[in-house]
């Protein structure tokens, strides 16, 4: 192709890319950036797999994430402040007023933080009495290094999830790409650090989590401190500014948010304990293999939703529904492309799941099925879940994954002992869970947007 040809294919990019009204440009450029920050996160995430298998062992790998997924259940003790700062600094910056802006800010940050510190506290104390060898149903020889382990690495969450508040900064002002570079910079950070490992230390637990711990906290940590003292000066944290009638503000909406993440972490973030606990170690990573390589079918679309949250909060102020209508259209025709290619992906899963786990790990076509349904349940979900966010009516969403959050882990265990389904089980017991919303969801979004949503549809 000559020169002239590829700066006018060029041209025509770009002009697509600025073409349209401020909210849709905004939008494209963050979704563009996106694409370059996650698909390099999630090469990196892939490349991860084989790597931590090369130091430890599939057993001891798994034993790993899933101490790191029952770390992650505390993270939604923040009690939704971080999704309640979003909506809430977003619609002060849609009015301009930085003022209140940084009083949710500082508020958001200084109630964290006490929450955490209290959470680390509690932990810290309690750990001295547990035996993660027993809970975990490992080996004995490990409770020493997981005692250890434990408050390290929950620690590190502790820290994270708290200055992580940051990046609803970034995504109240519509640069939700920039806190996918920070992602990105964490994954690069713990890469170069298991390489190190590989190169130079034993196989250990203890290092390996050693390693995870230190570029999953000081990314964010590092971001807040730069960012607080120049770009959004006028919105750092401090305590004379930090008010007690916005904790209320923050929670009411927050507390809704809350229930939803528990709900969802009960649904989705228990399935590494439970197959642990009922089937065994080497299940979890065949398991995490088949979500890892499925989960990739839904990059593209979580890009292309990601940055929407905030933008549909100023639609939603301004009551720009035409514009909602047309980003519905787009979304569902992006969620159908991924539907597509889940299904083409099956083909060639067996051969993925050699090359990730050295050939070291089978993989059921069963469970490959029902990980890539989940995931397709989940991002339809989000079509209509990020609109109903932005709006602050989720009641019936919050109902709807209560529900599903009550029935998950009894229908999963019943699925196991009843039917000896192992982790397919537990994950059919998963994609039951998330049906309910996604059948209500579109229903209250449709009432929204044509201005019915009375009673629990407009809560």
């Amino acid at each position: 192709m000559s020169s002239f040809g590829r700066v006018n294919i060029a041209s025509r990019i770009k002009h697509r890319i600025v073409r349209g009204d401020p909210r849709s440009v905004t939008a494209k450029v963050n979704i563009l950036q996106s694409v370059f920050y996650r698909g390099m996160t999630a090469l990196i995430g892939l490349a991860t797999f084989p790597l931590a298998i090369r130091y430890l062992d599939p057993a001891l790998f798994g034993i790993f994430i899933t101490l790191t997924s029952i770390m992650n259940w505390f993270g939604y003790l923040d009690l939704g402040l971080g999704r309640g700062l979003r909506n809430r600094l977003g619609e002060s910056i849609a009015h301009g007023d930085t003022q209140r802006g940084r009083a949710y800010v500082s508020t958001a940050f200084f109630v964290l933080g006490g929450i955490f510190l209290g959470v680390f506290l509690v932990f810290f104390t309690v750990n001295l009495f547990l035996d993660w060898s027993s809970l975990l149903n490992v080996d004995p020889t490990l409770r020493a290094d997981l005692a250890v382990l434990a408050p390290l690495v929950f620690g590190a969450f502790c820290i994270h999830f708290v200055f992580s508040l940051v990046y609803e900064v970034f995504n109240a002002h519509q640069k939700t790409a920039i806190v996918r570079l920070f992602e990105l910079a964490g994954n690069v950070l713990f890469i170069i650090g298991l390489l190190f490992l590989i190169q130079f230390a034993d196989s250990s637990l203890l290092y390996f989590g050693a390693i995870k711990s230190f570029s999953f906290a000081i990314v964010p940590v590092t971001i807040a401190l730069y960012i607080f003292k120049t770009t959004y000066k006028t919105l750092s944290p401090a305590w004379q500014f930090v008010d007690s009638r916005y904790v209320r503000d923050l929670t009411s909406l927050g507390f809704k948010f809350f229930i939803i993440q528990v709900s969802l972490v009960v649904i989705n973030g228990t399935n590494n304990f439970l197959i642990i606990r009922y089937v065994g170690p080497a299940d979890v990573i065949a398991y995490n293999v088949a979500f890892k390589y499925f989960s990739l079918i839904i990059l593209l679309f979580t890009i292309a939703s990601n940055p929407l949250w905030t933008a549909y909060i100023e639609a939603y102020q301004k009551e720009d529904f035409a514009w909602v209508k047309r980003v519905l259209g787009k979304m569902k025709m992006i969620w159908a492309a991924t539907v597509g290619l889940a299904a083409f992906m099956l083909l060639f899963a067996d051969y993925v799941y050699a090359i990730l786990t050295n050939g070291e790990v089978q993989v059921p076509f069963s469970l490959s099925v029902l990980v890539a349904t989940s995931i397709g349940l989940a991002a339809w979900n989000t079509i209509y879940n990020l609109f109903i966010n932005g709006t602050g009516k989720i009641s019936l969403q919050m109902y709807t994954t209560l529900i599903g959050c009550v029935i998950n882990i009894p229908l999963s265990i019943f699925f196991v002992k009843a039917f000896d389904l192992g982790s397919v089980g537990i994950v059919l017991g998963s994609v039951i869970s998330l049906l309910g919303p996604a059948v209500l969801s579109p229903i209250q979004v449709s009432k929204i947007l044509a201005k019915k949503d009375h009673g629990i549809w407009g809560k």
